[in-house]
């Protein structure tokens, strides 16, 4: 799953950092509901790149918890328990997380990626690539999030 995410070279950590909050996420459950809400994790992400120096520039983890869906990680789902398709964007995606957070309040983690997520030892086993990957990347940024986790 995880060497098969799109990403962009300009903001190669925003999804790695984004899977590795939802992992912090679902460990912190009593038990495992593949339910993801948007706020919570898109707000995690931005103390995170604030903590480790970042206040605007690479900060936008709206748009990698938007694009995880065309990833076929999670489908995204309205207050009202709607799937939110491209469409219910002007642009056929949020520019803001404004926007996104308009539209979309949680994400349900496709059946078929659900093994990454559903145990401790699943979710550490995915953790560690996040974090092999990262360190492949050679990247400032994935650098600093790996001295958050103390990888």
């Amino acid at each position: 799953m995880i060497n098969q995410l799109r990403r962009d070279v300009r903001a190669k950590h925003y999804k790695p950092l984004l899977l590795l909050i939802t992992l912090d996420f679902l460990d912190e459950q009593k038990s495992f509901a593949p339910i993801i809400p948007a706020k919570k994790i898109v707000d995690e992400f931005e103390i995170i790149m604030r903590k480790i120096g970042y206040k605007k520039e690479h900060n936008k983890g709206w748009m990698p918890f938007w694009h995880l869906s065309g990833d076929n990680i999670w489908n995204l789902y309205s207050i009202n328990h709607q799937i939110v398709k491209k469409t219910a964007f002007k642009l056929l995606k949020p520019k803001t997380k404004k926007q996104l957070l308009s539209k979309v309040n949680y994400a349900l983690i496709n059946l078929d990626k659900i093994n990454y997520f559903s145990s401790t030892n699943k979710r550490a086993a995915t953790r560690k690539q996040i974090f092999n990957l990262l360190k492949k990347d050679q990247d400032l940024i994935g650098n600093k999030i790996l001295e958050y986790y103390n990888v």
